[in-house]
């Protein structure tokens, strides 16, 4: 991004790679400035801008050819909460004529944005689901346990079996103690 350029100037150099589509260009990256919310700081050097709007600036670079898929790596990193509903807002109207790609570690922004989430941990697919089974796993509860002595295995057992322990989806209680591990009881 030229940070010595104006938002209009650096739109309109992106949007004409080819002299003869330079009219399709600019009609372009007009409606891209609009979409993305810079209408008001089209004439302001993007070094002068916040970072929230120098977000918005790649974005509407990145979509002003109208690419079938976009890739956002942390499009919300470092921004004030009233500017991450409105990036949630674009991704969600954007998904509407692109395919777009989220990466990031905030759940709730996927929930909000994503109607299929696929989870990567050290570079293995861990997780592909849709958004609606991925709230329904958080929903989910796992109990673990660990004693200096060992509890009385019986009465845990009783309270597991209450419903006022359970949830909808399911309930699991791991036991631990300090004993080796094959002393150690689970259910």
């Amino acid at each position: 991004m030229y940070r010595d350029l104006t938002v209009d100037e650096y739109l309109d150099y992106c949007g004409s790679p080819q002299p003869h589509r330079a009219q399709q260009a600019a009609r372009g990256a007009r409606c891209r400035k609009h979409k993305c919310g810079l209408g008001e700081v089209g004439r302001r050097l993007i070094g002068n801008l916040s970072k929230g709007y120098q977000q918005r600036v790649g974005i509407a670079q990145a979509i002003i050819h109208l690419p079938p898929v976009i890739i956002l790596d942390e499009p919300t990193a470092g921004l004030d909460p009233i500017q991450i509903a409105r990036s949630a807002t674009w991704c969600a109207s954007s998904a509407r004529k692109h395919s777009v790609i989220l990466s990031t570690h905030i759940l709730t922004e996927v929930q909000t944005v994503c109607n299929h989430v696929q989870i990567i941990n050290k570079g293995e697919l861990v997780l592909n689901v849709s958004s609606d089974e991925l709230a329904q796993r958080m929903q989910s509860s796992v109990l673990t346990l660990r004693y200096r002595n060992t509890p009385d295995l019986a009465a845990i057992a009783k309270l597991t079996a209450s419903r006022a322990w359970r949830t909808p989806t399911a309930a699991a209680c791991a036991c631990t103690t300090n004993r080796p591990p094959t002393q150690r009881k689970h259910w």
